[in-house]
This record gives C-alpha cells, structure tokens and sequence, in this order.
C-alpha cells in the first residue's frame, strides 16, 4: 500500500507486525496544481517495484506460473492518500473543481505505474484498479465530482487481447 503513495512524497512507515502505512502530505487541496506528475521510472518505491518484478519474473516462470495481471489503486484512492478520505470527500463538496484536478493527476499516475508495471513484469494485462470505500459518497455528488473528468486510455486499451475491467 505504499508504491503509489511514496511517489507523491508521502512518508511511508515500516512496521515489524504490519504492513506500511502512509501520511497524507497534501494538507492544502491548492498546491494540487504545482504537482509535478509521478514518473514510475524514478520516483518513490516504484522503480524500486519495477526492478524486483523484473528480477523476480524468470523465477516465477521457471517454475511454471504466469504474471496474468497488473493491478494499481485507482484515482480516488491515490487522492485519498494524498489528502485522507475525510478531506476528500468534504473537498468534493467544497472545492470540486480543485478535487477533478487532483483526479487528473492521481488517473495520470495509475495509468502511468499500470503501463510501467505491464512492461515489467505480466503476460496478460487485464487492468483493475483497487478503489476506497466511498458508501458514504452519494453516487449523484461522486457523478457531479468526476463526471468532467477526462477518461484517459492506457496503453493497454489499444492493446489487441488485452481486457481492461
């Protein structure tokens, strides 16, 4: 749970009997537009992932398993782990249109790390995004929230063989 978030810069904590953990680091929804977008090549553990997928794969084909999928958490969880899920969702109200620019940074940066890890590591790429809980969302706000969002396509979508769910 702390790939994506440590590309933003959240400070990523350890522990013995757990996994990671993550501080939110965007304490004012504002400074969303002086974001630079994640490069999944240098920034955070990523590359770091990437190399372990890549040094990992002959083993895990050697012994007769397949990569079947790339996984990634999706742009409302990567906000969340931005802002937390309180300010985020209190933002979608508030201030909606500063929450669909960090959505477009946040779907940039799924899109990105999913193509980085799909030339990585997997065979197959059908793509699923892991996503917070949003019961307490109304879908009508949520819809209001990221209906202008613009869909981006991976390159996995132009991909012949390739399911994007």
């Amino acid at each position: 749970m702390a790939i994506e978030p440590s590309a933003f810069g959240n400070r990523i904590h350890f522990h013995a009997d757990r996994t990671p953990d993550q501080s939110a680091s965007l304490v004012r929804l504002e400074d969303v537009d002086g974001m630079a977008p994640v490069n999944p090549l240098t920034d955070g553990l990523m590359p770091l992932a990437l190399h372990r997928y890549r040094s990992l794969k002959p083993r895990i084909l050697d012994a007769g398993y397949i990569i079947p999928m790339v996984a990634a958490r999706g742009p409302l969880c990567q906000a969340a782990f931005l802002r937390g899920v309180t300010n985020v969702m209190t933002d979608m109200i508030d201030q909606p249109d500063a929450v669909k620019r960090l959505l477009a940074l946040t779907t940039r940066a799924a899109i990105d790390w999913l193509t980085a890890d799909r030339y990585a590591g997997s065979r197959l790429s059908p793509i699923r995004y892991r996503s917070i809980p949003c019961a307490a969302l109304r879908p009508s706000r949520m819809a209001h929230t990221t209906s202008d969002c613009p869909r981006r396509m991976s390159p996995a979508e132009k991909t012949p063989g390739t399911e994007v769910m």
